[in-house]
């Protein structure tokens, strides 16, 4: 089974880009797959759109995405093609199962810091990667690993929580994306990269034969008037 899954948590993002996500991945997508939101409020969501509740309480911003790890993750089953909400899809995304089908982690470089870690904005995974989320409570719970907040600059409030591990030098954690690339480069696990032209980056290069558009931190797609955004992001 293919899966399409996004995450909304909070009210960073309203359910309309979650409608909307949902409207472009069944445009652009052709292959038969599941679209499911994983989330805490399903208040306007559209009614086609699959929910299911969000496993860990406990979890905030952007480390939520660490419940896409559970080893049983409701009753989703097969390939999971993970996408946040701030994104445009320009062209069909079929390519996003198809390439490296045997390669069980696929994902994008950080356009910011590509030699840091990977982008979590596209994930495509389909393998057991629970230790990515039970190493995150395990190091947390026995005070290894040590939570701060910083100023959110979209947020305009203290609500960015970095991790830091205590070692020599100490290891800061900005966001999930940085502790996924740490474990997966623990564990020896294979990182295949998407084509560099398919995922762009609104701040930093893009073009309309790209795929996926992303809007990583501002602006967001409400935020722009570009029109070929009005055009596509519906």
């Amino acid at each position: 089974m293919k899966n399409v899954l996004c995450i909304k948590w909070g009210n960073k993002f309203s359910a309309g880009y979650v409608n909307r996500l949902y409207s472009m991945v069944e445009r652009h997508l052709s292959l038969s797959h599941r679209f499911v939101c994983l989330t805490e409020d399903t208040t306007g969501l559209n009614s086609e759109i699959e929910t299911k509740p969000l496993l860990r309480k406990d979890l905030k911003h952007s480390y939520t995405k660490f419940e896409l790890f559970e080893k049983k993750l409701h009753d989703i089953t097969g390939q999971i093609l993970f996408l946040d909400l701030d994104v445009v899809i320009n062209n069909s995304i079929d390519d996003l199962f198809l390439f490296e089908p045997k390669s069980e982690f696929v994902s994008v470089k950080d356009w910011a810091f590509p030699d840091r870690c990977l982008n979590a904005s596209i994930m495509r995974m389909n393998g057991n990667f629970d230790y990515i989320i039970e190493e995150f409570y395990r190091l947390r719970t026995s005070g290894q690993l040590m939570e701060s907040r910083e100023y959110d600059d979209y947020l305009g409030s203290f609500d960015k929580v970095t991790y830091v591990l205590p070692d020599m030098p100490p290891l800061i954690f900005y966001g999930d994306q940085e502790w996924t690339t740490y474990q997966l480069t623990r564990q020896k696990a294979k990182i295949t990269w998407y084509p560099e032209n398919w995922l762009k980056s609104y701040k930093f290069g893009y073009d309309m034969s790209t795929k996926i558009v992303v809007f990583h931190g501002s602006p967001k797609p409400h935020e722009v008037n570009d029109k070929w955004v009005r055009e596509y992001w519906k």
